[in-house]
């Protein structure tokens, strides 16, 4: 009874007064850890439970399979594993053969995942379902969507969990077509009735797809009054960009009778800062102090100090930080960020030592947002010292961290320092270049007029697909004048794409610059 009600403590009180204890009275307390997503208690009482020389049944090892999955405790999942298998007994157990190709996927080791999945006997829509979560989860959808296909032509129909798992992978992968057709086989067999959450997954398939008139279809037929909708509708909105729409979807939720909850104001308040949405903002900010919701939720804080460090108003950002009793790493991260994307590095600097005085230890983002401060000032010096401080205190750069050092040397117009820790980045720490990287270097190059260098550097890219960097040299030409390069760097940015208005604005400024009046008109 404790555990149902997620008691756990009381439950283990009452199991610990046991004079007797079973492999039922174990069971329950263990699927009650699981159920609360403790998988370390839950393996701890396992271990407790062996030490009573009680044996396991097919169900605490499903149960035990699943608190692997969840601490992603791979050694111990592999080690239960040996002994349902050595135990024979559980050989033909679909339950137990699910758990197994859970546990594995959800530790990562996909492969291992399949492994099992085609040597178990026994294979059912939970199997399948387990093994399709898994490829969506590892961002595999294309294996996903070859499983769900065998699985259709094996004769096993899929259930709502199936057809959440493959609408994610819809959405992941902007396969409209077969997210039209899966929400086509929902509602011919009435699933979206019994199940409320494929409704949440379709809103939000179509959403990342970009077909936000068909989400909202969708959300106008929901049966259920709840603001779990919404927010997937929402959310998406202000993850593409699009904080007005964003605004207009909260606004609309409200008048239509809907209350909103702490995720929904968590990502209005984000698309209030991007889109300079004051008055509506102010609202929710009186709405939360109202609801006294604040005390109780630290991340709906660290929203607010973001909105406010949207708007550069970093005097209401910090007293914001003042008023969360239980502020944490990421709102010290959020203030320091503030004032170091505002230009006031100084500013950042002493609220990174307030963090400290109050107990809090800075980690990579704490070093990485006061980096990026000292860059974006020029402070090349201090970012460099920042780099080598950070690493005294056992915290190891990461890609992020090269992006900032990177931007500090262009900003400073070092750029024998810049190819240096270009260099030392993957020889010395092991992080291969991303696309964020060359940009840095394209631009480092650019501003200080080594176009050749900059060209090279960009032809020298392991992905020539990238818009971006291209954009990036293109700036170069324009701002040194050099129509020819700029004429060649045009020509492979249009073949990426022909939509892109900042090409062709740059391109204009080129031929302009050189008094070349018939060709700006021909651009």
């Amino acid at each position: 009874m404790y555990s149902k009600c997620g008691a756990l403590h009381e439950a283990q009180a009452v199991l610990d007064d046991l004079p007797r204890r079973d492999v039922i009275s174990w069971s329950a307390l263990i699927t009650g850890y699981v159920q609360k997503g403790d998988g370390k208690e839950a393996l701890s009482c396992y271990d407790c439970m062996q030490s009573d020389r009680i044996s396991p049944n097919a169900f605490v090892y499903s149960c035990i399979l699943k608190a692997c999955g969840i601490t992603q405790d791979i050694g111990k999942g592999k080690a239960i594993h040996d002994e349902i298998t050595s135990s024979q007994i559980f050989e033909k157990d679909v339950v137990l053969g699910t758990a197994l190709v859970d546990m594995y996927a959800k530790c990562g080791a996909i492969d291992k995942a399949q492994e099992v999945f085609e040597r178990a006997p026994l294979r059912n829509v939970a199997s399948w379902s387990a093994l399709i979560g898994g490829y969506v989860r590892h961002g595999k959808e294309e294996r996903a969507f070859i499983c769900f296909e065998q699985m259709q032509s094996e004769g096993i129909a899929p259930n709502a969990v199936t057809y959440a798992c493959v609408l994610k992978a819809c959405g992941t992968k902007g396969a409209i077509d077969r997210g039209i057709q899966i929400h086509d086989e929902i509602s011919h067999q009435g699933l979206l009735k019994q199940s409320p959450m494929l409704g949440i997954c379709l809103i939000d398939m179509y959403a990342k797809c970009g077909f936000f008139n068909r989400a909202k279809q969708v959300l106008n037929e929901f049966l259920i009054q709840s603001a779990v909708p919404w927010n997937a509708l929402i959310g998406e909105y202000v993850h593409q960009g699009k904080g007005n729409e964003a605004v207009d979807c909260y606004l609309q939720m409200q008048s239509r009778g809907f209350s909103p909850d702490a995720i929904t104001y968590i990502c209005v308040l984000k698309a209030c800062g991007i889109t300079q949405a004051y008055k509506t903002g102010v609202q929710i900010h009186h709405e939360i102090s109202r609801q006294g919701i604040l005390r109780e939720n630290v991340i709906l804080g660290n929203a607010l100090i973001n909105m406010y460090a949207e708007w550069g108003m970093l005097l209401y950002a910090e007293q914001m930080l003042d008023e969360i009793p239980t502020r944490n790493n990421v709102s010290w991260n959020a203030i320091i960020s503030a004032y170091a994307q505002h230009g006031e590095s100084e500013k950042a600097w002493k609220c990174f030592l307030n963090m400290q005085h109050e107990g809090f230890s800075p980690n990579i983002v704490s070093w990485n947002t006061l980096i990026m401060g000292y860059a974006l000032e020029g402070l090349a010096e201090k970012a460099f010292a920042g780099l080598l401080q950070m690493q005294c205190e056992g915290i190891i750069p990461d890609p992020i961290t090269f992006v900032c050092i990177l931007n500090a040397c262009s900003h400073a117009g070092l750029v024998d320092e810049g190819q240096l820790y270009f260099k030392i980045m993957s020889e010395l720490f092991g992080i291969p270049p991303d696309i964020e990287h060359f940009i840095c270097m394209v631009d480092l190059f650019g501003r200080a007029g080594h176009l050749v260098k900059a060209m090279a550097i960009t032809c020298g890219m392991p992905f020539l697909d990238h818009l971006p960097v291209w954009s990036a040299l293109l700036a170069a030409c324009q701002k040194w004048m050099n129509v020819n390069l700029g004429r060649l760097v045009f020509g492979y940015a249009v073949q990426l794409s022909k939509n892109d208005a900042s090409v062709y604005v740059s391109m204009k400024k080129i031929f302009a610059a050189a008094g070349m009046h018939e060709e700006l008109l021909a651009v």
